[in-house]
């Protein structure tokens, strides 16, 4: 099922909507809270804002359902280890005339690590 249709099914506040928004963006429920508008008082609010929606709003579940399983997760861990993602070319001298390209393929970790980092703070593993 689509992440929008699951969402809608959900009944979700504006407010909701939003929070739910900016924690996927950041992975960070206080966070979310405060970019969502939510008018609290004071950092422990914001964060019990961020716990209660998480909580209420069945993240885990949610997430499961959209197919991001913690073996799901594992499994693009281990691919992300050992599968090359990005190409680099390398100019190569052979004596004076010869030169050829050479394309090198290296993993991407920085941007692997960015996604499964959120993915895995989403699930509550990290």
């Amino acid at each position: 099922m689509e992440p929008t249709h699951l969402l809608q099914s959900r009944n979700l506040t504006l407010k909701q909507r939003l929070w739910l928004k900016y924690y996927i963006e950041t992975g960070n429920a206080t966070e979310a809270a405060r970019q969502a508008g939510y008018n609290c008082q004071n950092e422990e609010n914001y964060r019990y804002i961020g716990y209660q929606n998480y909580t209420k709003l069945h993240i885990p579940e949610l997430l499961e359902e959209m197919g991001l399983t913690k073996v799901v997760l594992l499994k693009v861990l281990a691919t992300g280890i050992t599968k090359p993602v990005k190409y680099l070319t390398k100019l190569v001298t052979h004596g004076k005339d010869t030169q050829s390209i050479e394309h090198i393929e290296v993993p991407d970790y920085e941007t692997r690590h960015k996604y499964l980092a959120l993915a895995l703070k989403m699930q509550g593993m990290l």
